[in-house]
């Protein structure tokens, strides 16, 4: 059973600390929090989980199954001793963070940064897509005290020249 002390008034007061576990939040540095409805359902075979898995799982992803999922990362976190997190990179980050926003956790935030021309089209961009994403999610979170976006490629191997030496 989990047993919180209140720390408001503690000037003066000695605490007996044993059975207690005292100890500083967790900090989760690699999560796709849009990936929380994906869970068991990933195969341990690469390339596989990519093609056949993942690739597809995030074509359907919408603006309300997002908040869900984010909704679905930030509790777990939350109740399991997280306090920060390095989101990855998700689709439709704009519905995610604002549910990280609400919940006081400290996140590292980028949007999914990809430009591979072959990708599907639900989630094809090119690299002035791409960038834009990350343009509008700066300009609407980077300014909340607990969270800060970063722009970021997701994976090396579905980025191209133009992407990654944008600027």
């Amino acid at each position: 059973m989990n047993h919180y002390i209140d720390s408001t008034n503690f000037k003066g007061t000695v605490v007996d600390g044993r059975n207690y576990l005292f100890m500083p939040g967790l900090i989760d540095s690699h999560i796709h929090t849009g990936q929380q409805l994906l869970r068991g359902r990933i195969l341990d075979a690469k390339p596989i989980i990519w093609t056949r898995v993942m690739l597809p799982f995030e074509t359907q992803l919408t603006e309300p199954k997002m908040k869900l999922s984010a909704e679905i990362a930030a509790l777990e976190m939350i109740t399991s001793g997280t306090t920060g997190f390095v989101e990855s990179g998700s689709y439709h980050m704009m519905s995610g963070t604002s549910v990280y926003a609400k919940s006081g956790l400290r996140g590292a935030l980028s949007s999914s940064t990809m430009d591979d021309p072959t990708l599907p089209s639900a989630i094809r961009m090119n690299a002035d897509e791409a960038i834009q994403q990350n343009n509008e999610l700066y300009d609407n979170f980077n300014t909340i005290s607990n969270l800060k976006v970063y722009y970021s490629l997701r994976a090396l191997n579905a980025c191209f020249d133009e992407l990654i030496l944008y600027g």
